[in-house]
């Protein structure tokens, strides 16, 4: 499922630059403790594939205008970080950052966009999912968490100015995604969104492509 970087690899360097870059929050600064490069399952990689080709013709856009996007989650204690692969914690059903590797995200329940799989480009604004929020914490614990980084094929992206959470689809057929950038939002606590934030609702619209264990 994916193997551990070394820190003088480019891929280790440019998503660990992306990360720290991306950290916006008042949260403490993470410390990188291991990268992996995932490998994703054929039959992810495949349907992924094909809805990135399907995107990318029907809009006309470039690999269906696909960006790597943050993902927070919780994670089990003590399961992330272990050994050079990452197969020796993805069997545990208890960790739901687990059960992400094993294939790839599934729809959130509820949010500011309805049922969705949410997406940011904020790494802090990711790493406020990490256990904290999950377990009703004011602030994510302190301590081990691991974002995910995903492909995401965002297509054509649909402005929202007012929250929609009985959305289970994109408002219209023109478009992939919600793109909802800070500033004002109807709704939304103080009415203001924070930071940027995408929405798909196609679990074959993202793949998994890193997994970045960290301390804060």
């Amino acid at each position: 499922m994916g193997v551990e970087l070394k820190h003088y690899d480019r891929s280790y360097k440019r998503v660990k630059k992306k990360l720290l870059q991306s950290w916006r929050h008042n949260y403490p600064k993470p410390t990188i403790k291991k990268i992996y490069r995932l490998t994703p399952s054929k039959k992810w990689k495949h349907l992924y594939t094909r809805y990135r080709a399907k995107v990318a013709k029907q809009r006309r856009l470039k690999n269906g205008n696909e960006h790597e996007r943050w993902h927070g989650t919780d994670v089990a204690n003590g399961l992330c970080g272990l050994g050079k692969q990452v197969n020796l914690c993805i069997g545990k059903q208890s960790c739901p950052t687990a059960q992400i590797l094993k294939s790839t995200l599934q729809k959130s329940k509820q949010g500011l966009f309805g049922a969705g799989i949410y997406l940011t480009r904020v790494s802090s604004k990711a790493h406020g999912y990490t256990g904290g929020r999950v377990t009703g914490r004011p602030v994510p614990k302190r301590g081990t968490s691991a974002l995910i980084l995903m492909k995401s094929v965002l297509g054509r992206q649909y402005r929202p100015r007012t929250q929609m959470r009985s959305l289970h689809d994109v408002p219209s057929k023109k478009f992939d995604s919600i793109g909802a950038k800070a500033g004002p939002l109807v709704g939304s606590i103080s009415n203001r969104l924070l930071y940027d934030e995408d929405v798909v609702y196609h679990r074959r619209a993202t793949l998994p492509a890193y997994w970045v264990v960290y301390r804060t």
